[in-house]
C-alpha cells in the first residue's frame, strides 16, 4: 500500500508551513534554486536551474508521490507563504 498518497498536504509550525509544491510556486523554486552555491551544496541541483526546470520537479514530483516514491514539500512562510526552500525524502526499496 502507497503511505505516501496519504500523507499530509499541509504541516504547520507556529512559524513555517510545509506543503505541496504547486504550479505557482515554480519561479520561485527556480530563483533559489538557480543560486550556484545552493547547486553545489546538494550535489543533485543543475545549475542554471531554469523555470522550466521547476515546473518539470513541480510535476514529477506530484506524479512520484502517487507512485509511492518520493513526498516533496515547500517550505514557506507560514504568514507571508513567501518560499524558503523545498524539502523531499525519498523511499528507497531494499533487496528484497
Amino acid at each position: 500500500m502507497n503511505r505516501l498518497i496519504h500523507a499530509p498536504a499541509v504541516l504547520d509550525t507556529p512559524r513555517l508551513r510545509l506543503r505541496f509544491p504547486h504550479v505557482d510556486d515554480a519561479e520561485s523554486i527556480s530563483a533559489l534554486a538557480d543560486n550556484p552555491r545552493i547547486a553545489h551544496m546538494t550535489g543533485t541541483i543543475p545549475s542554471p536551474y531554469p523555470r522550466a526546470a521547476a515546473d518539470g520537479w513541480i510535476a514529477s514530483v506530484a506524479v512520484r508521490r502517487q507512485l509511492g516514491e518520493v513526498l516533496a514539500y515547500v517550505i514557506c512562510d507560514r504568514q507571508s507563504e513567501a518560499v524558503m526552500g523545498v524539502m523531499s525524502l525519498t523511499q528507497f526499496k531494499g533487496d528484497e
